[in-house]
């Protein structure tokens, strides 16, 4: 795989054997990683299990108030809380969960940190 700019804002990946279009310019891996996105870091966090959720929410202090929120919420919240055989941490219930009880997303990563090592 060869790289290239054109520019300053343009980048383009080329197989072996593509020829480069004129006023290219050759870059190496190195500086082509600064204009590949970068994968969100907590895509690559781990589900974790429902025993160690709701251990890490009780470490934590928020065991109480999840509860009492899913508790109050509606019946697919209820299925999902109790029927989940993992919990990840983007899914859009732990987001939502995370944003109503004012837990910020660091700290929803602290708990998922922490719920992998129990």
């Amino acid at each position: 795989m060869r790289y290239f700019t054109f520019g300053t804002d343009e980048f383009y990946a080329l197989c072996d054997g593509i020829l480069p279009r004129e006023g290219w310019v050759e870059i190496t891996e190195q500086e082509a990683q600064a204009y590949m996105p970068q994968p969100d870091p907590r895509t690559l966090i781990k589900p974790i299990s429902p025993r160690q959720i709701r251990q890490a929410l009780t470490r934590a202090g928020l065991r109480t108030a999840v509860e009492a929120a899913v508790a109050a919420g509606d019946q697919d919240l209820k299925d999902w809380y109790e029927f989940s055989t993992a919990f990840e941490r983007l899914n859009p219930q732990v987001v939502a969960m995370g944003e109503a009880l004012s837990v910020s997303p660091a700290s929803l990563d602290d708990l998922w940190t922490l719920g992998e090592s129990l």
